[in-house]
């Protein structure tokens, strides 16, 4: 079956397009393409536009699009072998923006305009692990030095153990207990304001009052 690599500006592969369905490098289903270019994650929401170089690209200026069906999860393919570097990509310009790139950990949830959107409300909110560890603040902003893209913070750093963009570390592990993205774990960060507790960071489906932590990762990198 013919594969089709998707890469982010900076060259590294990201992603790839197997019968129409969009999946990362190990095999997690992202969503759908449709009409051969347009985007859709596994909610049928509208991402973006695959260009010919190999991007996903995102256009800030459209605004939100009401998804009007539902795509169905496709089989697992087999894992492809992981294609060269891809060279030479040149630099979009807002509005338009790379979906996969900057990212401080890879994503397996696209997250639509409108869910990227609503974290703008939530910015300034403290992330809170379920033991009581502050593990960083919802922000932007790299001169706060508790930003989770503060160049001088832990709670950024992937490397990290009290990160969260750590795979390997307390919270960031897919099967950690205190983890945002352990599917099953009811013990996630939450996010707080003011000391109150204001909705749970976490991939886990059973927990309605939720943000994915994906989403957060693709908006501190807008």
């Amino acid at each position: 079956m013919e594969i089709k690599y998707v890469y982010n500006t900076v060259g590294e592969y990201v992603a790839f397009i197997s019968a129409g369905n969009l999946f990362t490098p190990l095999c997690d289903w992202l969503g759908t393409v449709r009409d051969e270019s347009e985007v859709h994650n596994t909610l049928g929401e509208a991402i973006g536009v695959l260009y010919p170089d190999g991007r996903l690209v995102r256009d800030r200026s459209r605004g939100v699009v009401a998804p009007s069906w539902r795509p169905r999860s496709p089989l697992r393919p087999i894992r492809p072998l992981p294609p060269k570097r891809h060279l030479l990509i040149a630099r979009l310009e807002l509005p338009l923006e790379d979906v996969f790139s900057g990212l401080r950990r890879p994503i397996t949830n696209l997250a639509s305009m409108a869910t990227l959107e609503a974290l703008n409300d939530l910015a300034g909110a403290d992330v809170v692990a379920h033991d009581g560890t502050f593990v960083g603040r919802l922000s932007r902003n790299p001169a706060d030095r508790d930003s989770l893209v503060s160049p001088s913070s832990i709670w950024g750093d992937p490397s990290a153990s009290e990160s969260i963009f750590n795979p390997f570390g307390l919270y960031g592990h897919v099967e950690g207990p205190l983890s945002a993205f352990n599917q099953s774990s009811p013990t996630p960060p939450r996010l707080e304001r003011d000391g109150a507790a204001i909705q749970s960071l976490t991939v886990n489906p059973a927990i309605s009052d939720r943000i994915d932590p994906n989403a957060v990762i693709s908006w501190l990198a807008v």
